[in-house]
C-alpha cells in the first residue's frame, strides 16, 4: 500500500523477518540506509497465544518528548514536532497443526510476518548538516574514540612510570 501524502507519503510492506532481534536488525540497517533517526515511542506488551510477536512503535527524533516551550524557542532547538512515524509488528506464525480462531486470513504468512507501516512526512530536511549534527554517534565512531584514548591513557601512564 502507498499514500501519496502532502508533504511525504505513508506506506506498508511486508518483510522476511520472523522474530524480534530479527525486526531490531532490520530496523538499524533501515536507520542507517535511510539517515532518519527514530526513538520508540511505545511498544506493545506480547502476551503468550497471541497474534504478534513483536509490536514497537517509533517517532522521528525530531519529535522530543517532554516538550518545554522554553527549550524548543532556542535556535539550536532538535524538536520540530516532526510527525514522522513508523510502527512494526512481527506476526505469530501458526504452528502446523494447530487450530486457530482467526476471523480474517493473512495471505501474506509464513512467508512475510513481518508487516512494516511508515508514515514519511517529516517537516524537516532529512540530509542537511543542520539535521545530521542530531544523529546518535555511530558504534565506529565510539569505538575510534576509546581506542585513542586508551592509547594516550597507556602513554601517559608509562611516562609516569619512566620517572
Amino acid at each position: 500500500m502507498f499514500k501519496p501524502l502532502k508533504n511525504g507519503y505513508q506506506t506498508e510492506f511486508r518483510v522476511n523477518v520472523k522474530d524480534g532481534d530479527g525486526a531490531k536488525k532490520w530496523f538499524e540497517e533501515y536507520k542507517e540506509s535511510s539517515k532518519i533517526t527514530y526513538r520508540i515511542k511505545t511498544t506493545k506488551p506480547i502476551k503468550e497465544g497471541k497474534t504478534n510477536v513483536f509490536k514497537t512503535y517509533y517517532r522521528c527524533h525530531h519529535n522530543t518528548l517532554p516538550r518545554s516551550s522554553t527549550t524548543d524557542a532556542r535556535n539550536s532547538s532538535r524538536n520540530t514536532c516532526c510527525p514522522a512515524l513508523m510502527d512494526i509488528t512481527v506476526k505469530k506464525l501458526k504452528l502446523p497443526g494447530k487450530r486457530c480462531r482467526v476471523k480474517t486470513v493473512d495471505h501474506h504468512l509464513p512467508a512475510f510476518p513481518m508487516v512494516v507501516r511508515i508514515q514519511h512526512q517529516h517537516n524537516h530536511l532529512i540530509e542537511s548538516a543542520d539535521t545530521l549534527k542530531f544523529r546518535d554517534v555511530s558504534d565506529v565512531t565510539i569505538e575510534a574514540v576509546q581506542e585513542d584514548f586508551r592509547k594516550s591513557l597507556w602513554c601517559h601512564i608509562r611516562g609516569k612510570n619512566a620517572s
